[in-house]
């Protein structure tokens, strides 16, 4: 599988890496030279650095190829914009957004795309774990 992810910090770091262990094709996407890179150096994973606009970065990383793209820089806005695009415009059947901002979270899911919410994760786990 074709898998682009932007924002390649912490949790895209570590799925850019279990992802290309499982034999996908990733795309690393993000704004830091030196995380584009280390990831690069990875076995199945091309780096590619982020850059404005955002629409040209995405084309220039094969968007219109890919199987999967996940937003996960730590921006809501442009995960969400980023998503959209990849959905609707470029049609990519599996479409992730990281959204922190609960409030926005709705708004998102509203348009259709499916959020993953770091803040939610969160609050989920603990009170989970306070439960048992």
């Amino acid at each position: 599988m074709r898998v682009l992810i932007l924002g390649c910090q912490e949790a895209g770091w570590h799925l850019t890496s279990d992802l290309a262990k499982q034999g996908h094709h990733v795309v690393a996407i993000d704004g830091d030279p030196d995380v584009v890179e280390e990831l690069a150096g990875l076995d199945n994973v091309e780096g590619l650095r982020y850059r404005e606009p955002m629409l040209d970065s995405l084309r220039q990383a094969g968007l219109s190829n890919a199987d999967a793209f996940m937003a996960l820089t730590d921006s809501d806005s442009r995960n969400g914009m980023a998503a959209q695009v990849a959905q609707r415009i470029f049609h990519i059947p599996k479409v992730f957004c990281s959204i922190r901002d609960p409030h926005r979270q709705k708004v998102y899911e509203a348009l259709g795309l499916t959020i993953i919410s770091p803040t939610m994760a969160l609050v989920d786990g603990i009170t989970s774990g306070l439960e048992g």
